[in-house]
């Protein structure tokens, strides 16, 4: 929908427009092709990784180093060819791991962002089936 045209629409449309837009990116990110409805995937999307954020909260920076060997032992296969890449992106996760431990406002944020849209959703949604018959 044009940008033009959303000024004319009720809040409650343009709300819906949105979630259903970033519903079909996730979608598109994911290569996700249920039939399940967008806001209804989206919330379930929301929920994961709300979840996921909240179960972050362990002092993952004192893990990093077991962690670290724990993955580059899995990795270590003999039909591996490029070991170096493996080890690069564990090294990668680790370093992500360690940054959301030592930033727990930025993951604060995020649960409470998430739960926002949750709530959003939840109301777009009831609001929905209310006046469908």
């Amino acid at each position: 929908m044009e940008a033009a045209n959303t000024l004319t629409l009720p809040a409650e449309a343009i709300q819906e427009v949105f979630f259903r837009e970033e519903a079909s990116r996730i979608r598109k990110a994911f290569a996700n092709k249920s039939d399940e409805d967008d806001l209804d995937y989206l919330l379930h999307q929301l929920r994961c990784i709300k979840s996921l954020m909240v179960h972050l909260e362990l002092p993952w920076d004192r893990l990093i180093t077991v962690l670290f060997r724990c993955f580059a032992y899995y990795m270590r296969q003999p039909n591996v060819e490029n070991t170096r890449k493996t080890y690069q992106l564990a090294t990668q996760l680790m370093d992500c791991i360690v940054f959301m431990s030592r930033n727990g406002r930025v993951m604060n944020a995020l649960v409470e962002f998430f739960d926002h849209q949750i709530d959003d959703l939840d109301k777009l949604l009831a609001e929905k089936n209310e006046t469908q018959p």
